[in-house]
């Protein structure tokens, strides 16, 4: 699209309104201990399955309930949904990057998420958020920054490793034109408002970006416990066989040579099936793209990519598993369940968006080649 047509686009969506689906939900308490300012309203900003379970990790401190905002870069099954209302007080649902839009329809849906937000929010005292790039997060500060107490929860590996985040000339030139020059192009998620608590599960490996914060530890059994909840339900029957391999795969939009990465994956794959060894494969919850074209064999299962990687590391826990990915979040949290051989394909596919120095720093082994991987099969 050039830059008249998304000059165009944008106009449009100015005058344009999309109505948002709002949901209430019925009572239930959730136990833990009960903290200062507990009267004050609560909401979550979320986006991905992570910040769900990192939201009510968070909510596990409360006895009253919070409400809970999704823009929905991810599939929400019906039970999914069913066990969120048990917890929340009132769930409202955008659309989010997970549906395949158009640009004129994500733009429509940029304006209306950004406009229906800033509304919700006005009977809240606490905004909790993670995607501080987002246009809706960004406007959502700017309208509430003087009366409102914001707090930043970590969004996942971008809080750890080393990479910048690059937008587009087009992407920000629109979200200039809809926020009046508002928006701010951070090349690190955390730093678009200053000295605010921020809530991450590993506080003493943060970038130093975000060190200018008041950090807060999530609480281990809070984070273990918020899983379990969301999911146990959801899907009892996981059973991961002991001395197997976990693939969690990449975004491919975060994959400098997707062609180099794939291959890189096939030969892990067939080496490992010449020595029987079990493999697991999930996709990235964005993922729209099943990528690989592996050979069939009842050594392989893929997971539906709506289950978190952080549920599938917990059925895996005490079993000898190894844990491979290049730059996902899933080798943090694979590091904080502190029971797997985690291994990090990222010098193998010569990915450039991160140097991978956070991996020297924690139990991440960096592989420099295929035979140094099976060496630690």
């Amino acid at each position: 699209m050039k830059i008249d047509e998304y000059l165009v686009t944008c106009i449009v969506c100015l005058f344009t309104r999309v109505r948002v689906c709002i949901l209430d939900t019925q009572y239930l308490c959730i136990g833990g201990k009960m903290r200062k300012n507990e009267g004050k309203k609560r909401i979550y900003v979320t986006s991905t399955p992570y910040h769900l379970i990192l939201a009510i990790a968070n909510e596990q401190n409360y006895e009253n309930k919070a409400s809970l905002i999704i823009i929905q870069d991810f599939e929400i099954q019906r039970i999914l949904f069913n066990k969120l209302k048990s917890i929340f007080k009132k769930i409202f649902i955008f659309n989010g990057n997970y549906k395949k839009r158009n640009y004129f329809e994500k733009f429509i849906d940029l304006i209306n998420n950004s406009n229906k937000i800033v509304k919700i929010c006005t009977e809240f005292n606490y905004i909790y958020f993670h995607s501080d790039d987002r246009l809706e997060i960004q406007i959502l500060i700017n309208k509430y920054k003087k009366i409102k107490k914001f707090v930043c929860i970590e969004d996942g590996m971008a809080a750890y490793n080393d990479y910048l985040l690059k937008m587009g000339i087009k992407g920000l030139l629109i979200r200039k034109l809809i926020s009046f020059g508002k928006y701010k192009n951070i090349s690190v998620l955390g730093t678009y408002i200053d000295n605010i608590n921020f809530i991450a599960i590993c506080p003493k490996l943060l970038r130093p970006e975000l060190n200018k914060h008041k950090i807060v530890e999530i609480n281990r059994n809070n984070f273990i416990s918020s899983i379990n909840l969301l999911y146990v339900d959801l899907y009892p029957n996981i059973n991961i066989k002991e001395n197997s391999l976990l693939i969690f795969l990449d975004n491919s939009e975060g994959i400098d040579n997707i062609s180099y990465y794939i291959k890189i994956i096939t030969k892990i794959t067939n080496e490992c099936l010449n020595i029987n060894k079990n493999i697991y494969l999930k996709y990235h919850p964005r993922e729209q793209n099943r990528y690989l074209n592996l050979v069939k064999n009842d050594l392989i299962v893929e997971f539906n990519n709506v289950i978190p990687s952080e549920y599938i590391m917990l059925r895996s826990m005490n079993k000898n598993i190894t844990v491979i990915s290049m730059a996902s979040t899933a080798l943090i949290t694979a590091n904080y369940l502190n029971c797997f051989k985690i291994l990090s394909i990222n010098k193998i596919v010569k990915n450039t968006k991160i140097s991978g120095c956070l991996y020297n720093k924690i139990n991440v082994k960096q592989c420099s080649s295929i035979e140094q991987i099976l060496s630690f099969l």
